[in-house]
C-alpha cells in the first residue's frame, strides 16, 4: 500500500566503505525501514558499489556536490511528494518517519521535521546542533521530560523530512557546492519564506557513533550562508534555540552527575559583617559534609584571596569567574540582587535554589538596586527551592512574594548553639577595662543605632559605650565608635566577650546574629521585642540572658535597673525542643537534603519553563500505520 504522503529520498552512503554501504542499504530497504514508504530514492554510494539498488531507487556515484540532492528534489516534484534526507549512517524506522509526517501535519508552516538521533550502542541521545554534528550526548531518559514537539529555527540533521509543499515549491540549488552547504542555504531560504523546523522528541533514529560526525556544514559553508543572508549572523544560525539546547545539557547533568553542586558565594566580600560571617560558617559546614571535587564554589577573587578559600577548602573546585560546565544543582548562599545573578545559575544548573538571608532591602527600599522587586518575583516563580535563615524570615517572604506552587520553601536557620559562636581566649588589649555597653548596628536606618546612641548618651552621660555602625557625628569621650565592617573578627569577638551589656536596637532582622553572639559569651543582651527575637530565644541553647524592650522609655528603664544591680526579668531560653538541633552542621545537612530531593525530582515545571524546554507542543502520536492511506 503506498504511503499517505509520497516521499522521495536522498540516501547518502558516501562516507562508508563499499561493504558498509551495501549493508546499510540492505537495512534501509526493508519494509520496516524505508522500503515501503520511499517511492523513489537517489542513493549516493562510494566507489565500487554497483547494483545495490534497483527499480525506483537509483544508485549514483559520489561526486562531492549537491547534484544528487537536487535529483531527489526533482523526483519529489515528479510525484508531488516530500523529500527525506538520510545520511551519515542514520537508520530511521518506518515508525520514525511516521512521527515526522505527524510533526509536519501539526502546522502548515512547519517546513522540516527532525527526529532525535540515538547512538544504538550507548542508548544516548545526541544533543541537537544547527548545521553540523555535536559531541554532546544526553541520557535517553531526558527525552521523557520534554514536550512531544519543539519549534526550531533552521536546522540540519542526518535524518530530516522536508514537507511536500516546500520540496515542490522552493527550488533546491544544484550548484557545485557540497551537500551540506546547499542544504544550509535551502534551510535559510525556507525560513525566510516563513517555514519553521519542528523537532519530534518522540521520534528516534539510530546514528552509530562511528559515523556520527560525517555530516554537517563546515565553517566555510556557513560563511557563505552568512554572506548571502546577513540576518543569520544576528540570529545565530549555528545554534538555534540555544536556551533550550542548554536546558537539555542541564537535564543531562542532573541524570549523569546528580551529586554535582555549584555554590554561589558571589555575595561574600572582603569585609567582616554578618553576611560574610554567615557565608563562611555555612561553607565551613558544607565542606565538612561534602569535602569532594563535585562541589564548585563560585566567588569573586578579592574575597577568595582575603579569606584564603583555596587552602580553606582544598578539595572543592574554586571558581573566580563563571564556570563553564553544567551542574545538577546550584545553591546561592544569599539572596540575588539583579537578574544577571539569577541568569548565572539558571544557565549552569538544572536545579536552582537560594538561601535567603532576609527581605529587608525590599521592605526598606533604599539599599536595594533598581529592579529588585522584579528579580525577587522572578525568583519566587522560577526557583526550585528557596530556603530561609529563620521561620520569621520565611513568613516575611511568603507575605511579600507569591511563590509558585511547585517551589520548595523551607526554613534552614543559622546555628542556635553557643559553641558555634565563641572564640577561645577572646579579649584584646583594645577592649576597655572599665565596664561598658556594646551597641551593635550599621548605617541603615532599620538598625536604629544612631538614635539609640543619642538616647543613651543623654540618659547615661558618664557610661562607657562601644558602638559599631554609628553615624559620623561628634560623640562624648565615653563613646568609642567603629565603622561597621571595618574591624577584624578577633577584635569584634573580644568586645562581645567582655561587654557588660549588649544592646541591639534593630527593628528588623532576618536572624539577629548579634543576639546569639552576645548570649554565647554569657552576656546580658537587651534587644527590641519582636517575633524573631521570640523565635531565637525558644531555639537558643547556651548561656547568657536575653531581655527585650518595646520603647525608648523601656530601654532606658531596663538599662538603668541593670546599672543599679536590680533584678530584671529575662525571656525564657531554649523552650522549643524542635530547634535544639540547629548547628552550622545541621543547617548544612538540611540544605543538602533539600537539594538532593530537588535533584531527584528534576525536572521541575519551573526548570522546564526557565530553560525554554516547556516551549513545545504536546500532542499524541499516531500509530505507525498512519503512513498508509
Amino acid at each position: 500500500m503506498p504511503p499517505r504522503v509520497p516521499i522521495a529520498a536522498l540516501i547518502d552512503l558516501s562516507a562508508f566503505s563499499a561493504a558498509e554501504a551495501r549493508e546499510s542499504l540492505a537495512v534501509l530497504g526493508r519494509a520496516d525501514r524505508l522500503g515501503a514508504i520511499v517511492g523513489r530514492a537517489v542513493v549516493v554510494v562510494p566507489p565500487g558499489l554497483e547494483g545495490a539498488a534497483s527499480g525506483s531507487w537509483a544508485v549514483v556515484p559520489s561526486t562531492g556536490d549537491a547534484r544528487a540532492c537536487a535529483w531527489a528534489f526533482d523526483a519529489a516534484a515528479d510525484i508531488e511528494g516530500a523529500v527525506l534526507i538520510v545520511a551519515a549512517g542514520a537508520l530511521p524506522t518506518a515508525e520514525c518517519i511516521g512521527s515526522l509526517v505527524e510533526g509536519l501535519d501539526l502546522d502548515p508552516l512547519f517546513g522540516a521535521a527532525l527526529p532525535r538521533l540515538v547512538d544504538p550502542e550507548t542508548a544516548r541521545v545526541y544533543l541537537p546542533a544547527a548545521m553540523g554534528p555535536t559531541e554532546d550526548m544526553l541520557p535517553l531518559r531526558v527525552l521523557g521530560s520534554l514536550p512531544d514537539y519543539r519549534v526550531l529555527a533552521e536546522q540540519l540533521a542526518p535524518c530530516m523530512l522536508i514537507r511536500r509543499e516546500l520540496a515542490c515549491g522552493l527550488p533546491f540549488g544544484d550548484g557545485a557546492s557540497g551537500l551540506w552547504p546547499a542544504l544550509a542555504d535551502y534551510a535559510v531560504r525556507a525560513r525566510r519564506a516563513g517555514f519553521r523546523t519542528v523537532q519530534c522528541n518522540r521520534a528516534a533514529a539510530d546514528l552509530p557513533a562511528r559515523t556520527a560526525r560525517s555530516w554537517g556544514c563546515a565553517e566555510e559553508g556557513l560563511a557563505a550562508v552568512k554572506r548571502a543572508f546577513p540576518e543569520t549572523i544576528r540570529t545565530g544560525v549555528e545554534v538555534p534555540d540555544a536556551r533550550a539546547r542548554n536546558g537539555e545539557r542541564l537535564l543531562a547533568a542532573a541524570v549523569d552527575a546528580p551529586q554535582t553542586l555549584l555554590l554561589d558565594a558571589r555575595n561574600l566580600t572582603a569585609v567582616y559583617n554578618g553576611t560574610s560571617l554567615v557565608i563562611l560558617n555555612i561553607c565551613d559546614a558544607l565542606y565538612r559534609a561534602r569535602p569532594d571535587a563535585s562541589v564548585c564554589l563560585w566567588v569573586y577573587r578579592e574575597a577568595s584571596d582575603h579569606y584564603g578559600l583555596a587552602s580553606r577548602y582544598p578539595r572543592w573546585r574554586l571558581c573566580t569567574s563563571p564556570p563553564g560546565e553544567r551542574f545538577a544543582a546550584s545553591l546561592r548562599l544569599s539572596q540575588p540582587w539583579v537578574d544577571v545573578e539569577v541568569d548565572g545559575l539558571s544557565e549552569r544548573a538544572a536545579v536552582n535554589a537560594y538561601w535567603m538571608l532576609d527581605t529587608i532591602s525590599w521592605d526598606v527600599l533604599y539599599p536595594g538596586p533598581p529592579g529588585l522587586d522584579a528579580t525577587w518575583h522572578r525568583m519566587a516563580n522560577e526557583a526550585d527551592g528557596i530556603f530561609f535563615i529563620s521561620t520569621f524570615s520565611q513568613r516575611r517572604f511568603e507575605n511579600r512574594f507569591a511563590a509558585g506552587p511547585a517551589v520548595l520553601l523551607d526554613a534552614c536557620p543559622l546555628s542556635l548553639h553557643a559553641d558555634d559562636y565563641t572564640t577561645a581566649g577572646a579579649g584584646a588589649s583594645a577592649v576597655p577595662e572599665e565596664p561598658y555597653w556594646l551597641l551593635l548596628g550599621n548605617r541603615y536606618d532599620h538598625k536604629h543605632i544612631g538614635p539609640t546612641v543619642d538616647l543613651l548618651a543623654r540618659a547615661f552621660p558618664n557610661k562607657t559605650m562601644v558602638v559599631f555602625g554609628d553615624r559620623d557625628q561628634p560623640r562624648t569621650a565615653h563613646v568609642k565608635r567603629f565603622d561597621s565592617g571595618g574591624v577584624d573578627e578577633a577584635t569584634v569577638q573580644s568586645y562581645y566577650a567582655r561587654a557588660g551589656v549588649v544592646v541591639f536596637p534593630s527593628f528588623y532582622e532576618g536572624f539577629g546574629l548579634p543576639i546569639v553572639q552576645g548570649l554565647a559569651y554569657g552576656r546580658t543582651v537587651v534587644a527590641r521585642e519582636s517575633p524573631l527575637v521570640t523565635e531565637l530565644a525558644a531555639g537558643y541553647r547556651g548561656p547568657g540572658r536575653l531581655i527585650t524592650f518595646r520603647s525608648e522609655r523601656s530601654l532606658v528603664d531596663i538599662l538603668g535597673r541593670l546599672e543599679r544591680g536590680e533584678a530584671v526579668d529575662g525571656v525564657p531560653l531554649g523552650t522549643n525542643p524542635a530547634t535544639a538541633a540547629w548547628t552550622w552542621d545541621s543547617t548544612a545537612r538540611a540544605l543538602l537534603t533539600n537539594i538532593a530531593a530537588l535533584v531527584e525530582a528534576c525536572p521541575s515545571p519551573q526548570m522546564l519553563r526557565r530553560t525554554g524546554l516547556a516551549r513545545g507542543l504536546e500532542s499524541p502520536l499516531r500509530e505507525p500505520d498512519s503512513l498508509r492511506r
